[in-house]
């Protein structure tokens, strides 16, 4: 006869987002378990201890805002320690590459290596103790209005009180669900890379909207480092081309304005798609992060709001007082309700960007959309708005 093993909450996937929500859930005295089908990536604490420098720096980061930066340290990750793994970043300038516009406005926050801000919380999940199992699969799985059943590959029967995914774009928890879900393929891959500039970055992050796609230079902690995020109908090439024929397209769409500039790490390169779940609930289950909406990286916005999911969730169910076993029907209706409208108009604002900018568009609308960049780098309220949504206050 199999044993069941009952838990508050069964978290899927031991990403960012995945270890995040298991603290704030821990936070509010419940008590679970995280299951993830990789292998375990150990040793994953020397990301913690290996001292930063450029020519060790990996081109996938994140550029966290200050709410987010607030959840962390809800769960006991201090400023300190993030200050320590990160770089901050005090401001944006854009420009159009085609009719010369241009706009600056203050954007504060910080740049991190994923690998560092994922160690940061396994190290908080191993201090609560919060196990995970890693190489795990789910075999049969049961969802309804009153608790989420899970078999896994090792003989485990699993309950819990809420099954949460957080299992990124291709969700299995979404699968499992039956959630359709809406998709806008960009034809575009996102090339990363680490490069030395000429001119000191100054902490501020800078984009271009060139012919083939948005490209950004995000500031390390070095004063002469910068992660190029290049979001390219043309990325495949990017990523295969000499490296001097790489720098050379990177001088003429940049004007200049960081100096010259030399590769430091290697190129590495993902597609890119808009996709959105019709629903974030079924039942006892919810999902957040990418495998409850997937965006444009123009804005940086991604992960940011991955963890404003985990912090809101944390938030319904506190406000409603809950005990694990109570009814969680209302709490994450309210959650579903706040994130979708919030999820749904960063979505929609980076891809109409995203149209914007694309190639192709009439000349008409081209220069109409750098005088508007040009008008609103002079308008102060509308600037503010732009840092508000860029801070996470929006």
């Amino acid at each position: 006869m199999t044993h069941t093993k009952s838990f508050d909450y069964i978290i899927i996937g031991a990403g960012l987002i995945g270890l995040y929500t298991a603290l704030e859930l821990e936070r509010l005295g419940w008590r679970g378990i995280i299951l993830e089908q990789r292998a375990n990536p150990s040793p994953s604490e020397d990301s913690l201890v290996t001292p930063r420098s450029l020519a060790t720096a990996s081109p996938r980061v994140l550029a966290i805002n200050p709410a987010t930066i607030d959840g962390l340290m809800e769960v006991d990750i201090s400023e300190e320690q993030l200050h320590q793994q990160g770089s901050d970043f005090t401001g944006m300038e854009v420009w159009d590459r085609e009719w010369s516009g241009h706009l600056s406005f203050d954007a504060n926050g910080l740049i991190i290596e994923n690998h560092r801000l994922e160690a940061l919380l396994m190290a908080r999940v191993v201090e609560q103790q919060i196990p995970v199992r890693w190489s795990a699969q789910i075999r049969d799985s049961m969802v309804t209005e009153d608790a989420a059943w899970l078999d896994v590959d090792s003989g485990e029967h699993l309950e819990s009180a809420l099954l949460v995914g957080a299992d990124g774009a291709e969700s299995r928890v979404r699968s499992i669900l039956g959630i359709p879900t809406i998709n806008r393929h960009y034809e575009q891959q996102a090339v990363v890379a680490v490069l030395r500039s000429e001119v000191a970055h100054d902490k501020v992050a800078r984009q271009w909207f060139t012919a083939t796609g948005p490209l950004a230079l995000l500031p390390l902690d070095d004063p002469n480092g910068v992660v190029m995020v290049w979001s390219s109908s043309d990325g495949e090439a990017m990523t295969s081309c000499p490296p001097e024929q790489l720098i050379a397209l990177l001088a003429r769409e940049t004007d200049g304005e960081m100096g010259a500039l030399a590769l430091v790490s290697a190129r590495a390169t993902f597609p890119l798609k808009l996709q959105h779940a019709l629903q974030y609930v079924k039942g006892r289950a919810v999902l957040i992060g990418d495998a409850a909406h997937s965006i444009h990286p123009l804005a940086g916005q991604g992960a940011n709001l991955g963890f404003a999911d985990a912090s809101a969730l944390g938030m319904a169910i506190s406000q409603s007082m809950l005990e694990p076993g109570e009814l969680l029907e209302k709490p994450l209706g309210a959650f579903e309700q706040e994130r979708r409208r919030r999820n749904l108009s960063m979505t929609l604002a980076t891809d109409g960007l995203t149209q914007l900018f694309a190639n192709g568009m009439p000349s008409w609308l081209r220069a109409a959309r750098s005088v508007g960049m040009r008008a609103l780098d002079q308008e102060s309220r509308l600037k503010g708005w732009l840092t508000d949504a860029a801070s996470g206050k929006l």
